[in-house]
């Protein structure tokens, strides 16, 4: 499996790349999520860590994808000891979720965030 996400992450950044040129924001925030998620599930946190410094979250983004942002912002800062700010992402994650049908989500951040 991790082997899967080194063979897919130079293609995410491909196209992360060319959602920036194009000023595609849905794109943008879509593709910064996988990346993201692609670089924690390879326990690769610093590497997360200098994505999230050099790359900007669209303010036009949905907020599905907002919340998915802040929970891996969460999990990053938690890792590097940050606590104070991965526990202020998380809880913000928790807020704007979708209430009454995203229970998983909901679940998975307050488990994060304990």
């Amino acid at each position: 499996l991790i082997q899967r996400a080194q063979q897919v992450r130079p293609t995410l950044l491909g196209l992360y790349r060319t959602c920036c040129v194009r000023h595609d924001d849905m794109g943008q925030a879509v593709l910064l999520n996988l990346l993201l998620a692609n670089y924690l599930k390879a326990n690769l946190f610093e590497q997360a860590h200098t994505l999230s410094l050099r790359a900007a979250f669209p303010e036009n983004a949905s907020n599905n994808q907002f919340c998915r942002y802040l929970y891996y912002m969460g999990r990053i800062k938690a890792t590097q000891l940050e606590y104070s700010e991965a526990y202020q992402r998380l809880m913000m994650a928790a807020r704007k979720a979708p209430q009454g049908y995203a229970f998983g989500f909901t679940r998975m951040v307050h488990k994060l965030a304990v």
